[in-house]
Parts: C-alpha cells; sequence; structure tokens
C-alpha cells in the first residue's frame, strides 16, 4: 500500500582508493585471496596530475571493484587527491526515473558543466529535448562500440566518498573512465561552464 520509497537498484561496483606504494599489493590481493581477474588498467588525466584506475572482477561480473591511486601531479609529485576518494555505484533501470526522484526528495547529484552537455551534442544522437534533462539531472554518457553507459554522481560526502547511479544498456562492460576528469572537476569546484538547474526550474 503507498508508494514505494526505495529505489529499484543493486549495487554495481565499487571504487576503492589506494595509497600509491599498495597499489600492487592490492591487486595481488583480489587475485589471489578472492579469485578477481584484471581488466584495466587506465591512466586518467584529472585537474591536478594523472591518476590510475584498475578493475577487477569475477567471471560473470556479479562483482565488480575499481581501485585507483594518483600518480604525479603537474609538477612531477606523487599527490593524494584522488587517492583518498571511494564510491559505491549502483545500478538502477531506468537513470532518468531514479534522477527524476533522488531531486524530488530532497537529494543532490553532482552539477555537470553546460560544456559538456554542448560537447556531447555533436557527438551523441541525443535530441536537444533529451540533453536538456540530462543536464537538468546531472546525467553523463559513455559509449563504447554498442554498449552505452549513462551515470550520475553524488557530490562528495565528507571528503572521501560518494556515490554513483548508473544504468548499462546494450552489454556495456566498462565505467565510463571516458567521464572521470568531468566528474573530478566537478568534485572539485572548477567545472568550465557551470549552468546546471534545479529540477524545480523553468
Amino acid at each position: 500500500s503507498g508508494e514505494q520509497n526505495d529505489l529499484d537498484l543493486r549495487i554495481d561496483h565499487v571504487s576503492l582508493a589506494q595509497p600509491f606504494d599498495q597499489c600492487e599489493e592490492a591487486a595481488l590481493v583480489f587475485k589471489s585471496a578472492l579469485g578477481l581477474q584484471t581488466h584495466e588498467d587506465i591512466e586518467i588525466p584529472a585537474t591536478y596530475g594523472l591518476f590510475r584506475s584498475r578493475a577487477v572482477s569475477n567471471r560473470d561480473r556479479s562483482v565488480r571493484v575499481i581501485t585507483t591511486v594518483a600518480l604525479l601531479d603537474d609538477e612531477g609529485a606523487v599527490t593524494e587527491d584522488e587517492s583518498r576518494k571511494n564510491s559505491v555505484a549502483f545500478e538502477v533501470p531506468d537513470i532518468f526515473e531514479a534522477c527524476e526522484r533522488v531531486w524530488a526528495r530532497g537529494g543532490e547529484l553532482l552539477r555537470i558543466g553546460h560544456n559538456y552537455y554542448v560537447d556531447l551534442a555533436t557527438r551523441s544522437d541525443f535530441d536537444a529535448e533529451t540533453l536538456e534533462r540530462m543536464e537538468r539531472l546531472g546525467i553523463l554518457y559513455d559509449q563504447i562500440g554498442s554498449g552505452k553507459l549513462l551515470q550520475a554522481f553524488t557530490p562528495m560526502i565528507g571528503n572521501r566518498l560518494f556515490f554513483e547511479l548508473c544504468q548499462r544498456i546494450d552489454g556495456y562492460d566498462s565505467y565510463g573512465t571516458a567521464n572521470a576528469p568531468v566528474r573530478i572537476s566537478a568534485h572539485r569546484g572548477v567545472t568550465p561552464g557551470l549552468r546546471t538547474k534545479a529540477v524545480d526550474e523553468d
């Protein structure tokens, strides 16, 4: 009876920050103790320098873990900024509905700069109405082959944790790595062209 209050979601993956000198040890633990397989080891540019993202999972992808470690800042020194952040990503069947419900219930999702959606319009087939809705809700997009990902993030909770909502479409099997610099900039409050409207604005 009454309206269902719980979002229809499940844990998609967790992202665990690692100290610079313990990244390889963490990978060994995941592989030897938990039997997980390493998939991706990617260096990602951020506003302060580089960090490495490494994905591991079991065979059927029901367990997914990303480890992150900061590499070098723009002066060549190890930076600890991104390596302190952990996240939990929840998979939802309809990210637009999920984000609308978060905003409607007084929650908040990370505001993404308008420039991101100007660029997205040139490299996707989204119509203007869908792009406006994505910007209003804070939804980002990635595509690899025929697989697509829609994702949205919460602001930082404290200085070490945030949450993600994601929707995987047509077998998408990655983590939106191309959006990581955008997400990091938004979390650091240095997003250029920031012009995201609240849900209840016209």
